[in-house]
């Protein structure tokens, strides 16, 4: 900022030194003052090439970034469609299959979530014991553990 203002007083002056040279004629300047000016222009134009350079140094910086994200982009993308792909591919055979059996169960989801539930029963009669006393034990009725028994059967 402070170049910024520096660099437009240095116009304003060359402005009033060029207007007064064509108005009254040259100008004669002191030695010190046109030393001065010949350095600070000096100054200003090696800190220009400098931030010229940083600017350069920078976007070239991002403009990899940019590449390296853009390719990131590309095979994340490929993934996701494979993965899709995939995906329909097997969600394509999931309905074949519930067709073909259309009498079983939805799944074996259902007879997992069946034996979860009744896992106790299956435990009892794993073990040997009649309907009569696995009923007595779970405190269910001899109908529903043999229906229970019977559902897991044709699972």
């Amino acid at each position: 900022m402070y170049y910024g203002i520096a660099a437009l007083i240095l116009i304003v002056l060359a402005g009033v030194y060029l207007f007064m040279r064509q108005k009254n004629g040259p100008i004669p300047l002191s030695g010190d003052l046109e030393k001065t000016l010949d350095q600070f222009v000096k100054e200003m134009t090696e800190q220009n090439e400098l931030l010229l350079q940083a600017v350069s140094e920078s976007e070239q910086k991002w403009q990899k970034k940019v590449e390296q994200l853009e390719l990131r982009i590309k095979e994340l993308e490929q993934a996701f469609n494979d993965g899709k792909q995939g995906s329909l591919s097997s969600e394509k055979a999931i309905p074949r299959q519930s067709h073909e059996t259309a009498a079983e169960p939805q799944s074996q989801e259902d007879a997992l979530a069946l034996k979860k539930r009744y896992q106790r029963i299956f435990e009892l009669h794993q073990n040997g014991l009649t309907i009569d006393e696995i009923a007595k034990a779970v405190g269910s009725g001899k109908g529903e553990v043999q229906f229970i028994l019977q559902l897991a059967k044709m699972e």
